[in-house]
């Protein structure tokens, strides 16, 4: 009992000594810690900021020191099963000749990147009177692959010749009861007797040169020499050659085309496109 209060004054001493140490070593070291924490947080955020801001810089001078681009010049083959019986727009029915004529020959209307209709060898086009009349003026300075000039006689030539029954144009249903008029050489005009929303396709047939061909009837069209091999052309590329090797177990023709100098819209990236023909899918093999 006559240590009790020595005892107290100990416990105490020993209480104040514990919680001395509990603000050192506890308290004060979890504020510092939390201290290092900030501004170890503000440092990263920091450093991320500066890496953002460095790949964005980088990705926005790119295009100021590289610029991605089809290379000019050169060869590209394609090879197709099937037949290729002509290159004529105006008859052509399968999808190798259908790709064939439209590198070669170019229409009045075009269907872009996108599958929007875009001008072709036209300039600009208007509807009239509630979707029955067409009118389309030509991009001035077209030129024929000959140098020979493309005018609206062109347009008018091969829309007759599609809606003649001598000629047997397979378009002949689609051109049916439309007429065409060359108001002047740059503007022609179509007048449908009742409203045909895809008309526009319609205008993406290839045009035929009628200085070239207007000596030929509309029932010999189909089998002129023009129409495996032509001589004139409007579209990126003009007609070579085509070597036969009907005789060799694999290919069946080759079908050759070279770049056109005069190509209204400037000349094609690639030197020569070869069209390789081949009898059958075995062939492949």
């Amino acid at each position: 009992p006559a240590d009790r209060p020595g005892m107290r004054v100990r416990l105490k001493r020993f209480e104040k000594a514990t919680t001395m140490h509990a603000q050192s070593f506890i308290i004060r070291r979890w504020s510092n810690l939390k201290e290092v924490r900030r501004t170890a947080l503000l440092w990263l955020l920091g450093a991320s900021l500066l890496i953002g801001a460095g790949w964005f810089q980088i990705q926005a001078q790119q295009p100021l020191y590289s610029h991605e681009d089809a290379a000019e010049g050169g060869a590209y083959i394609e090879g197709v099963v099937g037949e290729v019986e002509t290159l004529n727009p105006i008859f052509a029915t399968k999808n190798a000749e259908r790709g064939l004529s439209k590198l070669l020959f170019a229409g009045l209307l075009r269907v872009d990147e996108r599958g929007a209709i875009a001008g072709d060898l036209a300039e600009s086009w208007t509807v009239k009177e509630s979707g029955k009349v067409y009118s389309v003026t030509l991009k001035p300075n077209l030129r024929w692959s000959d140098g020979e000039p493309i005018t609206t006689k062109d347009v008018v030539f091969t829309i007759n010749a599609i809606q003649s029954p001598e000629s047997r144009s397979p378009l002949i249903s689609a051109w049916d009861n439309v007429e065409v008029q060359a108001k002047n050489e740059r503007t022609v005009e179509f007048s449908l007797r009742v409203p045909y929303a895809p008309f526009p396709i319609t205008l993406t047939t290839g045009i035929l040169p009628e200085h070239n061909l207007s000596n030929i009837r509309p029932q010999q069209l189909r089998n002129a020499s023009f129409s495996t091999a032509p001589a004139v052309t409007s579209g990126p590329f003009t007609y070579r050659g085509t070597v036969d090797d009907r005789g060799n177990a694999r290919s069946l023709i080759d079908i050759y085309l070279l770049k056109n100098p005069a190509y209204h819209r400037g000349p094609a990236k690639l030197d020569r496109f070869t069209m390789r023909v081949y009898a059958d899918s075995d062939s492949l093999v």
